[in-house]
């Protein structure tokens, strides 16, 4: 199997001979303020559904997620992250030729090795501040049957417009376009350059609720299609694919609609404090250059 990005803190704890909880872990990119209150005594008092198997299809959490994205229950798949929404794409979409913008998360070439999808990357450069290189992609667009994009992207942090990315779109009708917004939530609505309002034909938009609300364990993902494609999708997924405390999870964030709007305001207020204060300490070193970033994490060279 793949063993997948970032540390294993259960092995290196084990090495260190400690909990794992004693361990910072520095491999994924959550949010420092944990998750919202009231969201671990939720779990706590509903974990006795465990006993039960989960809603199949997590109708009801799909159809609570719409408020997130404005978008159909039927344009909603669920599943267990949305790394494994990655692995399904090349296949559900009989995939032949995928474009990755990069430098970028690995798990896209990742899951087009596994299904034996040929891919070429259109890479932007530390030169330009990983701006995105349009001329490039649209040169290698039209080869694609796949276009994977993350944005804002990791791990440049780097975040293309949307107006960039419905020109794409639009230009090349027959290429599907994948556009991972897992890091979109850190981004403060007045600054957001979401797509998932496009409801472009072409269009797969990823999120993960795991990251902004720091439960990476719950493994939340979903993913948001025109019906068309989200049909294709949910007919290579199985059975409960989403556990029952991801389920609750959605349902208990999306029925809390004021605390979790405040609970991001908070996270942009602390970010972008925080932030600012690093770039400065950074500054005053002569051997590292860090880039600018959008979100909770920055790509700096040594």
């Amino acid at each position: 199997m793949i063993h997948g990005h970032g540390g294993n803190i259960h092995e290196l704890a084990s090495i260190a001979g400690c909990a794992p909880e004693l361990l910072i872990d520095m491999s994924s990119n959550l949010n420092p303020l944990g998750p919202p209150i009231g969201l671990l005594d939720h779990l706590k008092k509903t974990i006795y559904r465990i006993t039960s198997l989960p809603e199949v299809d997590a109708y009801h959490a799909r159809k609570a997620f719409s408020w997130w994205t404005n978008r159909n229950a039927k344009e909603i798949i669920a599943a267990n992250g949305t790394t494994q929404i990655i692995y399904t794409l090349p296949l559900a979409l009989k995939a032949r030729r995928a474009m990755i913008a990069g430098p970028t998360y690995a798990d896209y070439a990742d899951a087009c090795d596994r299904h034996g999808v040929a891919y070429q990357f259109a890479h932007s450069l530390a030169e330009s501040q990983f701006v995105p290189d349009m001329a490039q992609l649209q040169q290698k667009c039209g080869t694609a049957d796949i276009v994977f994009i993350c944005n804002p992207n990791n791990p440049t942090g780097a975040l293309w417009s949307c107006r960039q990315l419905r020109a794409l779109f639009s230009a090349f009708p027959n290429t599907i376009f994948v556009v991972d917004e897992s890091y979109m939530p850190f981004i403060a609505p007045d600054c957001s350059q979401s797509v998932v309002g496009i409801q472009a034909p072409n269009t797969i938009v990823l999120h993960s609720l795991s990251k902004i609300f720091c439960v990476p364990g719950l493994r939340i993902g979903l993913a948001v299609a025109p019906e068309r494609l989200a049909r294709k999708l949910a007919s290579y997924g199985q059975p409960w694919e989403m556990n029952t405390l991801a389920q609750q999870t959605i349902t208990y964030l999306m029925e809390h609609r004021e605390e979790i709007t405040a609970f991001r305001a908070q996270t942009y207020a602390f970010l972008d404090r925080e932030r600012n204060k690093l770039y400065r300490r950074l500054e005053i070193l002569p051997w590292i250059t860090a880039y600018p970033s959008q979100t909770t994490f920055s790509l700096a060279q040594l």
